[in-house]
């Protein structure tokens, strides 16, 4: 645990799996890793010019195409989609209903097509928009992409 927001990878992880899920806190002040997610949230325009996200793991590059921006309750009985996070074991049918899930729930259509044969990488992070953070409820923004190459 680090209150300051270093990712974490989930412990289940390695970039080889179907989703690779990456991890931070947020803070009010702006200066964490992933304080850049923000950008996303209701920002069509953003996303237009930052299409794309560039991993790099054991000397190896992966890009991905980010497919949904998703804001989610960190409440599993207010969110269909946070489920999703904590199970790694899908068959294909439930993978790919997931992934469809994300992508039809997207604040935004972004026009990017998935498959269940394609590799996901999920970005999360608190959601700082007043809207959402002064609520009860903790509020995640989620960011998915589908690995290109």
């Amino acid at each position: 645990y680090d209150g300051g927001g270093v990712p974490y990878i989930d412990f289940r992880n390695d970039f080889s799996d179907r989703k690779t899920f990456i991890y931070t806190h947020s803070s009010k002040s702006g200066n964490g890793p992933f304080q850049v997610l923000q950008n996303y949230h209701n920002n069509y325009d953003f996303y237009q010019n930052h299409r794309y996200i560039t991993t790099y793991f054991d000397g190896v590059e992966h890009q991905y195409e980010i497919f949904s921006v998703y804001v989610s309750t960190a409440d599993s009985e207010q969110s269909e989609g946070l489920e999703y996070f904590h199970r790694m074991d899908y068959s294909d049918s439930e993978w790919e209903y997931r992934v469809n899930w994300y992508k039809n729930n997207s604040e935004y259509d972004t026009g990017v097509s998935v498959s269940s044969n394609d590799k996901i990488l999920i970005l999360q992070t608190c959601c700082m928009d007043p809207i959402y953070y002064e609520q009860y409820y903790r509020y995640n923004l989620v960011v998915m992409a589908k690995l290109i190459y």
